[in-house]
């Protein structure tokens, strides 16, 4: 399945990795800008049936960049003008009038940067499923390597990943999860903080992780490891000096290794393995 981005539920670091404003230095106005917006949205939808969700936060979003415009008094607007009216009720009911006006004042002043910052938010969401939230079924596999370019991981996949091991560390239900292309994460060095994060973390939660790599990384230190062929001598040598319980005399042999045969090591045993398909 595609990634499904639960709007309401991601966390506010989430939700910045989603639109890249992590990765855009001194992003503070912007991330406030977003954080209303989200406020906003997500308790309108607790009000209003929303049909048509990313027709909705494209709406809501012209209608941040309308503030000192839009009056909220009309009680008779319909269409798509009605659901911006709403939004910015809304948003004063959530801020209050003095943060609201305030708030407006800003917008005038800085309208660049909310402009930047919804543009932001609708282009993440542009070619990912859009959801106010979501709940993990029991057995899923996800698609998260959507690129922007082949060497990159995007903003999007991040948030994923973000999303995905949160939740299920705050489900506290035993766990396994499998995550492939490893290296892919590894290059990113945002998406790479966030599984090292996880991988410290998850075991205390009783979720058990499986890394798939042909590189050998030192994300693999103090982990059981099965390692198969490795035609490059200088990645069998980086894996001996990356995990301690791999033996130089085991990995000078893992060249010379046939397709399905494995090494399993955890630390107190060394047992030779064969995986059939």
């Amino acid at each position: 399945m595609p990634i499904i981005v639960p709007f309401c539920d991601l966390s506010d670091n989430e939700l910045l990795a989603l639109t890249g404003l992590a990765r855009v230095t001194q992003a503070i106005r912007m991330m406030r800008y977003l954080s209303y917006f989200r406020r906003a949205f997500c308790k309108l939808a607790q009000k209003v049936q929303i049909s048509g969700l990313v027709s909705a936060l494209q709406r809501c979003a012209d209608a941040m960049l309308l503030l000192d415009v839009l009056k909220t008094d009309t009680q008779t607007l319909t269409g798509q003008d009605s659901i911006m009216v709403e939004f910015v009720r809304t948003l004063r009911e959530e801020l209050g009038n003095t943060a609201f006006n305030a708030l407006k004042e800003v917008v005038r002043k800085d309208e660049e940067r909310m402009a930047a910052t919804m543009m932001y938010l609708l282009q993440s969401l542009e070619n990912v499923e859009v959801s106010l939230n979501y709940e993990l079924p029991r057995i899923v596999a996800v698609r998260l390597l959507d690129f922007r370019s082949i060497f990159h991981i995007s903003d999007v996949a991040l948030a994923g990943i973000s999303y995905f091991l949160r939740k299920l560390m705050e489900l506290r239900e035993e766990a396994l999860v499998v995550l492939e292309e490893t290296p892919r994460y590894l290059q990113d060095e945002v998406a790479k903080k966030n599984v090292a994060l996880f991988l410290s973390q998850s075991r205390k939660f009783k979720i058990q992780t499986i890394t798939i790599s042909q590189t050998p990384d030192e994300l693999m230190q103090n982990a059981r490891l099965a390692a198969g062929k490795t035609p490059n001598p200088t990645y069998a040598k980086k894996i001996a000096e990356l995990s301690p319980q791999m033996p130089w005399e085991v990995a000078r042999l893992l060249p010379q290794l046939t397709r399905g045969q494995f090494v399993y090591m955890d630390g107190q045993r060394t047992i030779p393995i064969r995986v059939v398909v």
